[in-house]
C-alpha cells in the first residue's frame, strides 16, 4: 500500500489588492495618468495612419530606429517571403 500524498503545511494568505487611488500621486503624474487613460490604440495600421497623433508617433519611432542604426532596409531576396507581424 502506498503512503498518502504529502500535503503542504504552509498557510495560504489571501491577498487583497488595494484600490487604485490617484490621491497618493502628484498632480502632474495624476494628469499624465488621466491623459494616457483616455488614449485609443487603433487595431490596424489603416486606422492608425488616419490619426495625426499616431502619424507623429510612427515618424518619431522610425526616426529613432534610423538614428540608432537599429536595422537596415534591404531588398527581399528572390523567392523569399516577408515575415509577418502583429
Amino acid at each position: 500500500m502506498d503512503p498518502p500524498p504529502r500535503q503542504s503545511i504552509r498557510i495560504c494568505k489571501s491577498i487583497k489588492l488595494l484600490d487604485f487611488a490617484y490621491s497618493c500621486y502628484s498632480s502632474s503624474f495624476t494628469s499624465f495618468l488621466a491623459s494616457i487613460h483616455c488614449l485609443f490604440e487603433p487595431p490596424s495600421y489603416k486606422e492608425a495612419i488616419l490619426n495625426p497623433l499616431w502619424q507623429q508617433a510612427m515618424v518619431k519611432e522610425l526616426s529613432a530606429l534610423h538614428k540608432t542604426d537599429t536595422w537596415n532596409l534591404v531588398p527581399l531576396p528572390p523567392g523569399k517571403s516577408v515575415v509577418g507581424c502583429r
